[in-house]
């Protein structure tokens, strides 16, 4: 939930920063953060399916 509660708040501040500046620079930092956010969310999933892996064998 607390994840869930950072993404939005990430989101909402992006949104207000990409309506007052709107240049490439700041769409190639845009999109290193969406990748960068992506990642974070992902990475737990990915922890749990090689902990279950090693436990299998």
């Amino acid at each position: 939930m607390k994840k869930l509660l950072s993404l939005i708040a990430v989101i909402a501040v992006t949104a207000l920063v990409w309506y007052k500046e709107n240049n490439p620079e700041f769409h190639f930092a845009l999109s290193l953060a969406a990748l960068a956010t992506v990642v974070y969310l992902i990475r737990p999933l990915f922890s749990i399916r090689i902990k279950r892996n090693r436990a299998g064998e």
